[in-house]
């Protein structure tokens, strides 16, 4: 079966900052970015390989994407057409309060 296109990889981490996957691959796209009374926060919709969603199954988990972090919103695997669907969210990416 073909795979698809993962041009990017995450470094995954748990709450702690203790490393949970290395180099996984991953492509990842923006969904949207709002304004909140917290802060601006970005979404983003994402796609990793099949045999990562046990390990992305914990919550609270990030994922540092070429020098970005991103919070790892939900992971949902597909087994039809093996992948794991990622929703992410980048909080004040300025670096605001």
């Amino acid at each position: 079966m073909a795979s698809l296109p993962y041009t990017l990889t995450a470094t995954v981490t748990a709450q702690g900052g203790a490393e949970v996957l290395s180099d996984m691959p991953i492509q990842l796209w923006p969904s949207g970015g709002h304004n909140e009374t917290t802060g601006r926060y970005y979404d983003h919709s994402g796609e990793c390989p099949y045999e990562y969603a046990e390990a992305l199954s914990d919550p609270n988990l990030s994922a540092e994407v070429a020098g970005v972090d991103y919070k790892i919103v939900s992971a949902i695997p597909h087994a039809f057409f093996p992948h794991v669907a990622l929703f992410l969210r980048r909080s004040n990416p300025g670096g605001g309060a």
